[in-house]
């Protein structure tokens, strides 16, 4: 268990009002109420290069000027004589399309806004507050060996607390049902499952199925199907696809699993000592010959195999 602790940074900024917890509401627009006052986005100047105009978010159009502008709130907490407390999203933009998150906390003195924390995290969910503290889960794709974070915010500053992975009290998966039940489902989301884990850890040790993981994630439009008995899937490396490709391939009547990973032209298969199966051949054929049809671009230039 890790715990992470950010220190709070004080903003200027004076609003209004208090009244008792009301808990969680979500936000699903750029602008959010709160008893201390509204937080909208504003254009303002930026002066980078020639200068130009930016959208940041406000609160009664005082500028949150530690968010990027690609910033939203998602959440407003209603902490009764504590204040109000908002759980802001933040968008860094570009290629990396990392997302961060800050805690904007509102009372009649002011507001504070907390450092940016829970880099790389998603999906707030399982709001909750209480008398000294307040707080949600959030998911985490990177690295692969946590299962999510829980977040708790105390007034001072928000820790995480870090939740791993474990597959104690299950066992592998098997052949059948428990193969097709996956058709149709985004290849990474199967190794989300403990007992498909255990069942890759009969051809793989745990940092390969951490980087045939990671190499699922990034393909969100290719779901798996089954061909010829087979259940096959693939997906790359978020924002690297020409560069690293993930696949797998578990046999219906079986169970055997089989996996692969394409690094740059070099293959890496997976197969407990079996001949790889046809479907999955062709999946990965198929994978090389889009690559070819596609102009090389962005890391693929410079793409050098397996590090």
């Amino acid at each position: 268990m890790r715990i992470f602790t950010m220190a709070l940074v004080l903003i200027l900024g004076t609003l209004t009002a208090r009244a008792e917890p009301d808990a969680r509401r979500l936000v699903d627009d750029p602008d959010a109420d709160t008893r201390f006052g509204t937080i909208t986005l504003v254009e303002a100047y930026t002066p980078v290069g020639k200068g130009f105009y930016r959208s940041f978010l406000s609160v009664d159009g005082h500028l949150l000027r530690g968010l990027y502008p690609h910033a939203l709130p998602r959440h407003v907490y209603d902490w009764g004589a504590k204040g109000d407390v908002v759980l802001i999203n933040e968008w860094s933009g570009g290629a990396s399309c990392c997302n961060a998150w800050f805690l904007l906390h509102l009372t009649d003195d002011g507001f504070v806004l907390s450092e940016r924390f829970a880099e790389h995290g998603r999906d707030p969910s399982e709001f909750w507050v209480q008398a000294d503290s307040l707080g949600f889960r959030m998911e985490r794709d990177y690295p692969a060996s946590v299962d999510h974070w829980r977040v708790r915010y105390d007034g001072q500053a928000p820790t995480i607390e870090v939740i791993y992975e474990t597959e104690d009290g299950f066992l592998p998966a098997g052949p059948g049902e428990e193969v097709t039940r996956w058709v149709g489902s985004l290849a990474w989301g199967i190794l989300q499952n403990p007992s498909e884990r255990l069942r890759y850890y009969a051809i793989m040790d745990r940092d390969q199925l951490y980087e045939l993981r990671t190499s699922l994630i990034g393909i969100e439009v290719y779901r798996t199907e089954l061909r010829d008995g087979f259940l096959v899937g693939n997906g790359c490396w978020p924002h690297r696809c020409g560069e690293r490709t993930g696949f797998l391939a578990i046999e219906v009547a079986t169970g055997a699993p089989f996996a692969a990973i394409l690094w740059c032209n070099e293959l890496e298969l997976f197969k407990g000592g079996l001949p790889a199966p046809a479907p999955l051949l062709e999946m990965i054929s198929e994978e090389r010959e889009r690559r070819a049809k596609r102009p090389a671009y962005g890391p693929a230039k410079r793409c050098v195999g397996k590090p």
